[in-house]
């Protein structure tokens, strides 16, 4: 998309001055323009934070990964001095009385000392040459030290808060952004210009390496650090030049129709990041790099419109959550640039009543390039008349293989439908080729997991074994004498078909592949057909020797009843769904007990439900048929 810029960046660019996305404490009217919610929001936040004590991080926090696999107490801590820090600039930019000064300075401070902004979980993944998980993060060599997206966010974060109040900072002291730069310069900038492997990037020789939202969410960092902290124009037009190339490594692993494998949650987190370069592309050039017509980035924020059900609520594949929480003023903004007003009125729908509810106060960090953009855009936002929700009919993201449907466009009411085929190794990969999710006037019904608590089992070979939410076996997919799907790219679905005729959506693949080759599976077809008001799944299948150990499985949020030969599956306060299968085929409640897991008892409750259809006698070849209605 930017190759036609490359090795143009010197001459494309304009000076510091020329581009200045944010005002400064002295340039009083964007400040005083503020929506006076916001500005009472702040004041009032920032009041806790008078004489604040910082809170200590111990070592022990930070070994707590490397010991036992809890990464949220080391970052829970952190994310609580980010979020002090944040409000009380604001604050003091807002009020601009020196009061909350001394606060200021401290918070700076003690996130200066800290040992390495690279988060517990991400401390081992560089240098490729060492690769191992390490108790503690380097501190002595700069040729270790490197940019994940924890330590990204934290930098960018620095680097506008100082911009803001840099005057203030040294009528304190001088030493105070002197060490702020110093600080951005060893742990996010020379890394970013001097390093080439750093997995992210895609080019580690010999070595695991990824491309996914982590690439535009580091660069996007990187590059606002310098933009708002130097003036050196070779290392602006440096940074830029990398950033181009950096943000065409991950766009070229987006398919033309737009279509995120890395699933919705993970498409909220790269698309804010992926916003913020497109604007300072534009801006640090003077609009000289103007990519905002390509048809692929329209098609991009397609995605998550298509994959709306209702509310917040969003298909779970992938490391997703029940509730996706967009960043939605953000999205509303870009939606205006690549001309996608089905985006906007989404983005519009789901904007939060009053300001207060669309911030969180002990998480305000992340994309802060975005976020402290956000402030001055957030009337224009708020001032639009409200507007119903696009609720596309229909969605076919046919490079990755995922089909949405619902039973009439513009309206929650009815079933949605939703399937993937595709393979096992996609960014974030669940082994669940071939699944697929059912929703009841926008409620839950047949559903995907997502993603859980993330622990040091969450990625890495003990992923599948450790996490069940990721293996086959705990998605909505066939089980033959226990053997799952396993992970991989040759693990795949293949013949896959998709037909909509308006009336009727048709959707089908062979899984087999998705299944070890020397297991029990010789072939097995899944065709789904959806006319509106049934989903009717139909499986044929061959075994290499008769069993018994046929699974057909299904994971409900609600409790089922099984009552004259029709299973029962609630909604919420949406209509149950009922489920009949061919006869002989009947079903097992099981519970799966999730209350030790914070995420899924925030999305889920603590308890779902595993269905587990077999048939009344051992088979070798069969088929069976299933159908989806509302009761």
């Amino acid at each position: 998309m930017f190759e036609k810029y490359y090795g143009k960046a010197k001459e494309l660019l304009v000076s510091r001055d020329e581009y200045r996305p944010f005002p400064t404490i002295d340039e009083r009217e964007p400040w005083e323009a503020l929506a006076q919610e916001q500005k009472d929001l702040y004041l009032e936040l920032a009041e806790r934070y008078v004489d604040y004590d910082w809170p200590s991080i111990p070592a022990t926090r930070y070994l707590d990964y490397y010991r036992n696999g809890n990464r949220s107490r080391y970052t829970n801590m952190e994310y609580q001095r980010h979020a002090a820090l944040m409000t009380l600039v604001l604050a003091e930019c807002i009020e601009n009385k020196g009061r909350f000064i001394d606060d200021i300075v401290n918070g700076f401070w003690v996130i200066l000392d800290e040992a390495s902004w690279v988060g517990p979980a991400h401390n081992g993944f560089y240098p490729p040459a060492v690769r191992c998980l390490r108790p503690l993060p380097p501190t002595t060599r700069q040729e270790d030290i490197w940019v994940d997206h924890f330590a990204g966010d934290t930098g960018c974060m620095m680097a506008v808060l100082a911009y803001f109040v840099k005057d203030r900072l040294d009528q304190v002291s001088p030493q105070i952004y002197e060490r702020i730069l110093h600080e951005l310069d060893r742990r996010i900038i020379r890394p970013f210009i001097e390093l080439d492997d750093m997995p992210w990037m895609g080019t580690c020789p010999g070595e695991t390496t990824f491309v996914n939202n982590w690439t535009p969410w580091v660069v996007s960092n990187c590059l606002a650090v310098v933009t708002v902290t130097s003036d050196d124009k070779e290392l602006r037009a440096a940074t830029l030049e990398k950033a181009l190339r950096m943000a065409d490594l991950y766009l070229n692993t987006i398919y033309p129709d737009g279509g995120c494998e890395e699933g919705t949650r993970y498409w909220g987190v790269a698309a804010t990041a992926v916003f913020a370069l497109l604007e300072m592309f534009f801006g640090l050039t003077d609009g000289k790099i103007d990519e905002y017509g390509q048809e692929k980035l329209h098609n991009y924020t397609n995605f998550i419109v298509g994959n709306h059900i209702d509310e917040h609520r969003f298909t779970t594949y992938s490391d997703s959550d029940r509730n996706v929480h967009v960043n939605l003023q953000s999205a509303w903004y870009f939606a205006a640039k690549v001309n996608n007003p089905l985006l906007q009125q989404m983005a519009l729908y789901l904007r939060p009543a009053c300001y207060k509810d669309r911030i969180n106060p002990t998480s305000m960090h992340g994309h802060a390039y975005f976020t402290l953009r956000e402030l001055f855009t957030y009337k224009e936002y708020a001032a639009q008349p409200p507007v119903e929700p696009p609720y596309l009919q229909d969605s076919w993201f046919e490079g990755i293989q995922l089909m949405t449907a619902r039973a009439e466009a513009g309206t929650p009411k009815g079933l949605f439908f939703s399937a993937t085929a595709c393979h096992n190794d996609v960014s974030h990969n669940h082994n669940d080729v071939g699944t697929y999710i059912i929703s009841s006037d926008g409620k839950p019904c047949i559903i995907d997991m997502g993603a859980g608590d993330y622990t040091a089992s969450s990625f890495g070979k003990e992923r599948y074994i450790l996490n069940p939410c990721t293996n086959s076996a705990h998605h909505n997919l066939p089980l033959v004498n226990g053997v799952q799907q396993r992970e991989g790219r040759e693990f795949e679905a293949t013949n896959v078909v998709y037909e909509n005729t308006g009336d009727l959506v048709k959707f089908g693949m062979n899984i087999e592949k998705a299944y070890p080759a020397d297991g029990p599976i010789a072939s097995w077809r899944r065709d789904f057909t959806f006319d509106r008001t049934t989903v009717t799944l139909n499986e044929t299948f061959a075994l290499k020797e008769a069993t018994e150990d046929i699974q057909l499985l299904m994971i409900t949020n609600e409790k089922p009843t099984w009552e004259n030969n029709t299973l029962r599956v609630p909604a919420e306060d949406g209509r149950a769904v009922l489920v009949n299968a061919t006869e002989g085929w009947t079903p097992e409640v099981t519970e799966w007990d999730v209350s030790n897991n914070g995420n899924f008892t925030k999305d889920w409750g603590g308890m779902v439900y595993r269905i587990i259809w077999r048939p009344a006698a051992a088979m070798k070849d069969g088929a069976v048929t299933m159908t989806f209605k509302q009761e």
